[in-house]
Parts: C-alpha cells; sequence; structure tokens
C-alpha cells in the first residue's frame, strides 16, 4: 500500500531572513596607514642628513687685516679639519688651534650656507718690545712671534723686566707716557730691576738726546711729578746737556750732566 505524505500548503507571505552584507571598515588601516608614513618620512629624511652631512666645504673664506701672518699658513691649517664635511665640522677646534698663533689676538669661525667656511682674523697689535725676543700688546698681554724681526720693532718702546710683571709694566709706562708727553717728551726704555728698582729712558725726540732716569722703588709716580717740575723750570732749555737723572731722593733729584757739553 502506497503512503503519500502531501506537503501543507501556507497561504500568505513566506518570509526568509535576508544575509547580511560585507562592508569594508577603513578605519581598521589607520594604524598601519600611519605607521608606513612614518616609515616612509624616516627614509626620506634620513637620506637628506645623510646627504647633508657629507656635504663638503667648497671654499675657505679668510679675512682680517694681515701683516705678521699669512692666509695659505690659516688655510694649511684648517685643512684637516675640512674632511668632516661642511655640517659636521669642528668649529670650536678650528677656533682653538688657530688662537694659538702668537700673532692671532682673536679669532672667529663659522658657517656660511651652503659651503663656505668663513674666518676672521683679528692680529694683535704690538705696542712695545719686551725683552729679547717678546711684544706686548695694547692690552699689555705678552706674546712671542715664533721669528722676531728686531727691525720691524725698532721704533717701539723697549719693556722689560720679570715676565710675570708685564701687564704692570706696561701700566706704567702708560702712566708716565702720559705726564711726560705734556712736555714734548717720549719714553723709549722702561726697566724694572729684580729688586723693583725702575729706570726710564727719555728723549725728545732726538736720537741724540735721550737719557736715563733712576725712580727706585717706591713712588714712581710721585718723583716723576717731581722732575717735570723741575723740567719746566730748569731742564727744558738744557735738555740736551743733560745725560742722566736721579730721582732716588726723598726731595729731590740729581742731575748728571754730558761731559761734552757746558753746563
Amino acid at each position: 500500500m502506497k503512503i503519500s505524505k502531501q506537503k501543507k500548503q501556507y497561504r500568505g507571505a513566506v518570509s526568509e531572513r535576508a544575509k547580511p552584507s560585507r562592508t569594508f571598515d577603513i578605519s581598521r588601516c589607520y594604524p598601519a596607514l600611519i605607521l608606513l608614513l612614518v616609515v616612509a618620512i624616516t627614509a626620506v629624511c634620513y637620506q637628506g642628513v645623510i646627504k647633508l652631512t657629507n656635504k663638503p666645504v667648497a671654499r675657505v673664506a679668510i679675512n682680517g687685516d694681515f701683516r705678521h701672518i699669512r692666509k695659505q699658513s690659516i688655510i694649511d691649517e684648517v685643512t684637516p679639519y675640512l674632511e668632516a664635511g661642511f655640517v659636521l665640522l669642528d668649529l670650536d677646534g678650528i677656533r682653538d688651534k688657530l688662537i694659538e698663533r702668537p700673532w692671532v689676538y682673536d679669532i672667529s669661525v663659522n658657517r656660511q650656507w651652503p659651503d663656505e667656511i668663513g674666518i676672521t682674523v683679528v692680529e694683535q697689535t704690538p705696542i712695545a718690545r719686551w725683552g729679547n725676543n717678546g711684544l706686548l700688546n695694547h692690552r699689555g698681554n705678552l706674546f712671542f712671534p715664533e721669528q722676531f724681526d728686531d727691525f720691524l720693532f725698532v721704533d717701539l718702546p723697549q719693556l722689560s723686566g720679570p715676565e710675570q710683571s708685564a701687564s704692570q709694566v706696561m701700566n706704567h709706562y702708560r702712566e708716565l707716557s702720559g705726564m711726560l708727553n705734556k712736555q714734548g717728551l717720549q719714553i723709549h726704555q722702561v726697566r724694572l730691576g729684580q729688586r723693583g728698582n725702575w729706570v726710564i729712558g727719555i728723549s725728545d725726540g732726538r736720537e741724540t738726546n735721550k737719557i736715563q732716569m733712576f725712580l727706585g722703588a717706591s713712588d714712581v709716580m710721585l718723583k716723576m711729578h717731581r722732575f717735570v717740575s723741575v723740567y719746566e723750570l730748569v731742564l727744558a732749555d738744557k735738555f740736551e746737556q743733560v745725560s742722566r737723572v736721579d730721582m732716588r731722593y726723598n726731595n729731590g733729584l740729581a742731575v748728571q750732566w754730558d761731559e761734552n757739553s757746558a753746563t
């Protein structure tokens, strides 16, 4: 016997569950995109830094009023530093090296974009000789040139004394010169002895009229004031007859006359 099953028929609408559609959420990629961007920027910056640090120095510009320093000698000393490149160049090292040169009073070193190094040198200004091979600058600082050509500085006053007294001797020279210049006299020598005694050489501008003055170890300025007073009253018209003046007295002075001149 054959049994058949009949499907039930349902009237009305038939509902089926809809499958959800797949959407792409780009916000999930933001971290990866940011990381990629950072890597790219870092790579570009790295390449730029490498290129910049390898940038060579194309020119060294030396500036200054040179009388005793050769420009080429400055370049020769700087050249080994240039291997570091324009950006990594040791400017302080260059300055420290060049300031050691006796004739260099001051110096500045700077980068000048895009590829130039500027070096400005201020030479020493000697205003007096010191001992046999030294010079004093305008600040009273002592320096010793590598090559001392005496004939170049023959017109400078000759100062001497213990090396640590250079500044003191320079100050006395300036003060004494200020007093004597008003009388038309010049100082061509100042000497400070080991025992503190001062001896100065004076002239009236003529090569033949030079005398020595002994001031002792104390009251140097007071004694010079005393000499100026006597010079104005007595010695001005007879200066060419004087060979030396001894100021080592409390209230007076002694004059030694030139034997070849009438007193």
